[in-house]
This record gives structure tokens, sequence and C-alpha cells, in this order.
């Protein structure tokens, strides 16, 4: 029964308004002016708003043509529903040159606008930007997502695919994915997710008070395994045979910037007579030789070798046990 009368109704709807466009059309024709049909509940396609979206306009065609570009307002919003007046629509029409004495409104009092749209759900789009999150090297050991995203708004009937891509490094464990919706290679739409990052990283902490100038050993440090907000550095290893740059306290973490190099000596200074040892297959030389400069393990260094008359200056390579190997141009001799 209530189906039934819905169906009269339409029906009757339907009727008055063809019934109205026939009389409007030979009245408008009449009197040179535009009659306007007002939908009470029309659903349009784009994110702006027009008097044609929204209405049926018969009568002079100069006058028509102006109104039916009308803009009447534009969509923000997912969902949005914008309600238009008549006071509303008569000013927009007089905006483009359409005198409101040469309108006469009809059907709706207020006109209830809605567009034609599909959703992408802030779930669907929080769980693209999520697999991102868990692709990368090193992965988070805890992901949190800080706020819902809202949902996307696209016209309905149009076919995307969901790319998400970082919008910047991942920093203080923060980390802002962009969500794109492309067509046919273009982005049509897009909306950042935002997450909360964890890592699992090593650091060395201080077993007990650590004074300057302490060296770093198995000893004097643990290691321990934290959740942080960045990664652990790459080809992170503990600082054993650091030195200590200042006090550091029982507990506190042995950062990198609190710890020194330990500084080879050297082993062998200017004007020192040092010997000089040439090793081939069985045969062993050596000979004695004035360093020239300082000069640590490892390390090249000027020899004057032989007399002040006779004498003569070679490169030789300090070896651990004090000794100098002698070279030529790159070539042992």
């Amino acid at each position: 029964m209530k189906q039934r009368q819905i169906r009269l109704v339409v029906v009757r709807i339907a009727s008055s308004a063809i019934a109205w466009i026939l009389l409007a059309t030979a009245a408008a024709s009449a009197e040179g002016d535009i009659q306007v049909y007002l939908l009470p509940e029309p659903m349009v396609e784009s994110e702006t708003i027009t008097l044609e979206q929204i209405a049926i306009i018969k009568g002079d065609e100069a006058l028509a043509s102006r109104a039916r570009v009308a803009g009447l307002g534009r969509f923000s919003v997912i969902g949005q529903q914008i309600v238009l007046d008549r006071p509303t629509i008569i000013s927009r029409l007089a905006s483009c040159g359409v005198a409101s004495d040469s309108v006469t409104l009809r059907g709706a009092e207020k006109v209830s606008v809605r567009r034609n749209e599909q959703n992408l759900g802030g779930d669907r789009l929080a769980n693209v930007a999520l697999s991102l999150l868990k692709g990368l090297n090193p992965t988070p050991s805890k992901i949190v997502l800080v706020r819902a995203p809202n949902p996307l708004a696209i016209e309905a009937g149009r076919k995307v695919e969901l790319k998400p891509r970082l919008t910047a490094p991942i920093q203080g464990g923060l980390a802002r994915v962009c969500v794109e919706a492309i067509e046919e290679g273009k982005v049509i739409a897009k909306q950042d997710v935002l997450f909360g990052v964890k890592y699992l990283r090593r650091r060395a902490v201080a077993g007990e008070d650590l004074a300057a100038g302490v060296q770093i050993t198995s000893g004097n440090v643990t290691v321990e395994t934290v959740e942080a907000n960045e990664p652990e550095p790459a080809g992170w290893a503990v600082p054993y045979g650091m030195l200590t740059r200042q006090r550091i306290s029982k507990g506190m973490e042995v950062e990198p910037q609190r710890l020194s190099s330990v500084e080879a000596p050297v082993v062998v200074h200017r004007r020192q007579t040092v010997v000089v040892k040439l090793e081939t297959g069985r045969l062993l030389i050596s000979s004695l030789g004035e360093a020239q400069a300082d000069g640590k393990v490892g390390e090249f260094v000027p020899v004057k070798m032989g007399s002040d008359k006779d004498s003569r200056v070679i490169k030789a390579r300090i070896r651990p046990d004090g000794t100098l190997e002698p070279y030529h141009e790159g070539i042992q001799i």
C-alpha cells in the first residue's frame, strides 16, 4: 500500500513538471523572459554547481544561455550537501547579467544538492600506506596509526589505482605517507596518512662510572636492545677500544660523540738512528740510517742513508717492531 502511494506521488510530480515545462515554454516565448523550474534534490557529477544541473530552464535563449552557466557553489568535503534557496539563486543569476525581473522561479523553495561520488574509505587508505612501511628496510618493529585519514571522494565510475609514497624521510618516530589515487598515469586525488614508528636497535651502556680517557672494553660496558625513533645506523658495532672524551656515569648510553679513537704512538722521531732492513727470501740486509721525520707504524718517512759525502735519502715504511722497510718508487728494493 505504501509503495503504491509513493508511485502515485512520483507520477504526480513528474506530470506536474511536464505540464509546467509546456506552459513555461509558451509563456516565456511571449514574455521574452526565462522560466526556471527548481528540482528539489538533484545529484550532480562535478565539484562545481551550475544552474543547469539543478533546474529546467526555458524561455529566451540569450538569457537562458547565461543562466545555465551561473555558478552556485562548490563541494569542499566528502558527502557534503549544499542547500540553495531562491534568494541565493536570484543573486547568482544577477551576477551573470540576468536581472531578477526577467526570471520566474517555480518548483522547490530550497534545493538540496549532492554530488554523485564514490568514496575511498579511510581504512583502505591506511592499509595501503601501512603496506609501504612494512616493506621498508629496516622494517619498523612497531607501527601505530596516529589518526585515521579522511576518505577520498572521486567521481562515480572512475577506476583508480592507489599508490603510497613517503613524503619525507622518517624523523622523530613519525612517518608521513601520501596515498595517491592514479588514473591512466595521472594523480586525480591524494591523502596523507600519519604513523608513529619504532625500531629495535642496540646501544652500548656504561656498566660503571667511566672517567675521561678510559678505554671501552667488554668489562666496562654492556649491550642493550631498546626501542628507538630511528633505526640502528648501518654498520653499527660496539665501540671497543675507543677512549672516553668525558666522564660517563653508570647506566648512561656510550654515544659516539663522547668517544675518540686511540691515537697510535709515534715510534720513530726525526734525527733518530733507525735500522733499515731488506728481506729478499733467505737474504737479510740491514743498515743504519737517520729518520728525517716523525712517524707511526705503517707510515712512510724519509731516511738518510750513508755518510754526508755520499748520503742519499730513501723512503721507508715503519714496521711494528720499530725497524723500517725500504721502498723506491713504490717497489721494494
